[in-house]
């Protein structure tokens, strides 16, 4: 997460000091337990949190970004048929 500092200029530059996962930066909230949902608790979130590390999770995301666009390689892109009016005598060169 950024702060955000300011230069004598008036240049802001964005500075990274604190390193968190979404998940951490939510759990820290002061009432973050108010957003869960009946069935949900942190017990459960942080169990399932620990089963892989951030990088194993990093990991099997890019796996499965990659066989995600693998899927795109050799297909056409098909965009929207925009239809529109010419008049011949409305032009000039």
């Amino acid at each position: 997460f950024a702060t955000i500092k300011v230069d004598r200029k008036g240049k802001e530059k964005k500075v990274y000091n604190v390193y968190l996962t979404p998940y951490e930066a939510f759990k820290g909230l002061c009432r973050a337990k108010e957003f869960l949902k009946k069935d949900i608790s942190f017990e459960k979130l942080d169990a399932i949190a620990k089963k892989q590390s951030d990088n194993e999770c990093a990991a099997l995301m890019k796996k499965a970004k990659d066989e995600l666009f693998e899927n795109f390689k050799g297909r056409k892109l098909q965009f929207p048929t925009i239809h529109t009016t010419f008049i011949s005598d409305s032009y000039v060169d």
